[in-house]
This record gives structure tokens, sequence and C-alpha cells, in this order.
């Protein structure tokens, strides 16, 4: 009986799988470079923008208006336009610190269970289910839910609800 290493091919002891592997590498790799250059350059020309994502966008001057595409919020662009993508306008971007703002001036009134809006807590913890509770803001609708869709009642008599 012949050991294991003599049944195996001629390619894979010559070094051709090892070859073919490093190969590879060197390709996936280039396009890598490759596209982050075109990226780069993309942006210095302004027909594309970083996400708004993006931990390496830098910070912008208060006094520019960023706009951004509703169906791609990778596009971001400073001053009105056209999606490079889909054509639509582009919309005004609300400023990071507008939303910061509004979360430390929103009062919490109380906290509830997600799954279970009949547990009521008056500090965060955790529900009966083990998840996180969840805030109500004081400037959510009067429902214990926040936000509540309501049917009016001609449209519950029409179904035969």
């Amino acid at each position: 009986m012949r050991p294991l290493a003599s049944k195996t091919s001629s390619f894979v002891r010559s070094g051709g799988v090892l070859t073919w592997v490093v190969v590879i590498l060197a390709v996936a790799a280039g396009a890598m470079v490759a596209g982050g250059w075109a990226t780069r350059s993309l942006i210095r020309a302004g027909h594309w923008s970083a996400g708004a994502n993006d931990d390496t966008q830098a910070a912008v001057d208060e006094s520019e208006q960023w706009y951004t595409c509703g169906m791609h919020p990778n596009v971001l662009q400073i001053g009105p336009g056209d999606c490079p993508i889909c054509q639509m306008k582009l919309t005004p971007r609300k400023a990071d610190s507008d939303e910061a703002a509004d979360d430390r001036e929103r009062k919490i009134l109380y906290w509830r269970a997600p799954m279970d809006p009949n547990f009521i807590s008056q500090e965060p913890g955790k529900s009966p289910m083990g998840m996180d509770l969840v805030p109500v803001y004081a400037d959510a609708s009067q429902s214990a839910t926040g936000n509540m869709i309501t049917v009016p009642a001609e449209t519950i008599q029409n179904m035969g609800i």
C-alpha cells in the first residue's frame, strides 16, 4: 500500500494550487486598490460622495447644505440636483447635530415592554420576556404605544368587524 502523499496529483505536488491561490489574491488586491482609487476620484470630482454612515467622511462646514436621494442614501452632494442612479430630485439632509439635540431635549414619561405595551415601568430595565424596555417620550401621542393607527368607525362597520 502506497502512502497518502504519493497518491496526490503531480499538479498539487508541483505547487500549482499555491500558484493559483497567489494569483487570485493578487487580482483581488488589485481590484480593491483600483476601486478605492476610482471612488476617491469620483468624490473629488463631485460626482459621488462618501456614504452617510462612512466614518472617514470629513467634517462639513455648517453653511453648506447637503442633499441626498431618498432611495439611495449613499448619494450625497452639496447643493440641489438629481440622483445619478434614479434621476430623482435630491432632498436636503438634516444635520447630525440637530438629530442629537432633538434626542437630548425629549423628556421620558415612562418605560414599556416592546412586546407587551401593558407592562410599564418608571425606570429602564428588562421586560418579563427579557427584552430591554423602550422609552415613551412626552412628545409622543397620548396612547401607551406611542404612534397609533386609528380606523374610522364607518370603515370598521363596512368591513363587518
